[in-house]
């Protein structure tokens, strides 16, 4: 599975993101984890199993108070210093395919660190 998301595609994920804020479902936790991430996978395995075209995926809208990308509205209301969109994309088809939200006080630091590089992290197997 080729990770690589263009530039373009990342913008089309925060639109949508931006566009279907109803849709989304934000979740307060108290620590934003690894095991947490994975667990939300996890739980939608069959999907990746099923298209070769999606990816895993997570937008960090801010990590420890520092603004990454830019997600309107989401996350309107909602207070935690730490912020993460989680996501199965569809590269091919240019769409989410599900999606959650995350609001936190604390987030561990190996996820601070991934999403601090790029704001956006793909998690393959």
């Amino acid at each position: 599975m080729d990770p690589f998301i263009t530039p373009a595609a990342l913008a089309a994920i925060a639109h949508f993101i931006a566009g279907h804020v109803v849709l989304a479902l934000v979740v307060t936790a108290a620590t934003i984890t690894l095991a947490g991430l994975m667990e939300w996978f996890e739980a939608r395995e069959q999907i990746l199993d099923d298209n070769k075209d999606a990816l895993a995926i997570s937008i960090g809208s801010m990590i420890n108070n520092n603004q990454y990308v830019e997600i309107p509205g989401l996350f309107k209301g909602k207070t935690g210093s730490n912020r993460v969109v989680q996501a199965i994309y569809d590269k091919k088809q240019n769409k989410i395919i599900d999606m959650r939200a995350i609001v936190a006080n604390k987030v561990e630091p190996q996820i601070a660190q991934a999403h601090a590089q790029k704001g956006l992290v793909v998690y393959t197997r």
